[in-house]
């Protein structure tokens, strides 16, 4: 009886460490992912043929938020940014951010590691950026990420070297 009890627990927890599907469209190719502390899943995918790039927020098979809604040159509505250093004395970094904006708020999505303390922080950041108002800062669960922003290196999506978006 106590090991059916147990393995009853145990399929009860299961959706809670197993990562989420992401709600791909089978030609899409997953490049960054995650569950939010709130169980919530983020991702942005990729068409396999490369003709557009997609975000979407959801819980469970319910999009919440996708953007674009119009996935004609979608790469342009993306701007990618990185900080990397390390070596010889200092602590290694490597701060990944996708951003993109709807209307006056401002989407930016997070990969920020440190090797000094070897911690990783994801998620996204919202802030309105008409009145300068931070909204809000969903963090993710690093154990549930997949995929990485590191690969937007190698994406046709505009590129700067802004950093500054703080927490």
């Amino acid at each position: 009886m106590k090991m059916k009890a147990g393995f009853v627990s145990l399929l009860l927890l299961l959706p809670l460490v197993l990562p989420a599907d992401f709600n791909l469209s089978k030609n899409e190719k997953l490049i960054f992912g995650f569950n939010t502390q709130k169980g919530k899943s983020l991702s942005v995918a990729i068409d396999k043929n490369h003709k557009y790039i997609i975000y979407r927020y959801s819980k469970g098979k319910k999009v919440e938020l996708q953007y674009p809604k119009e996935l004609t040159s979608s790469f342009k509505r993306f701007i990618y940014s990185y900080y990397m250093r390390g070596g010889m004395g200092n602590e290694g970094e490597d701060l990944n951010y996708l951003r993109f904006h709807i209307g006056h708020i401002l989407y930016v999505i997070y990969d920020e590691y440190n090797s000094g303390d070897d911690s990783r922080h994801i998620g996204i950041r919202v802030k309105d950026v008409k009145s300068g108002k931070d909204c809000v800062d969903i963090e993710g669960d690093p154990k549930t990420m997949k995929g990485s922003l590191v690969d937007f290196r190698d994406v046709n999506v505009k590129k700067d070297d802004r950093t500054d978006f703080g927490e």
